[in-house]
């Protein structure tokens, strides 16, 4: 029997205009090219957008929840600028959504954006990320 495929999740794409250098905004593109994702691979519009991503670039996870309507209520609650979206893997064999948000060339870039989110979210354990790290864990499911 093959099994029901995912439901389509909105990708929220709150981004606002580049600031000038310096103004404490989050890097807005990765360093290099988008890499197309694989054919035949089903998910989210917003995996679709990891899977495009320079794996050695850098977003920063916000938080894994354990269903689908709480990480798009997560996403709606916090309304960060620029791209926030969420993705499916499986931990303890059931289903795990985990938040990210942003896209930096390295860890360095990703760390300085995590404390500019809000105060309650930077301080609740959002840790920097490779693209690279998340594309396998969607592939692997």
């Amino acid at each position: 029997m093959t099994p029901p495929p995912p439901v389509a999740a909105p990708v929220l794409d709150r981004s606002t205009p580049k600031a000038a250098p310096g103004a404490g905004k989050p890097e807005a593109t990765a360093s290099g090219p988008e890499r197309k994702p694989p054919a035949g691979r089903p998910g989210t519009e917003g995996e679709a957008w990891l899977l495009r991503q320079h794996p050695a670039s850098f977003t920063l996870q916000l938080v894994g929840l354990q269903d689908e309507a709480s990480a798009r209520a997560f996403i709606r609650r916090y309304r960060l600028p620029g791209k926030t979206v969420y993705f499916r893997t499986t931990r303890n064999g059931r289903p795990w959504f985990s938040v990210v948000h942003g896209v930096y060339p390295d860890r360095a870039k990703a760390v300085a954006a995590r404390a500019r989110l809000p105060r309650k979210l930077a301080e609740s354990g959002v840790w920097p990320r490779t693209f690279g790290s998340i594309q396998e864990a969607i592939r692997a499911r």
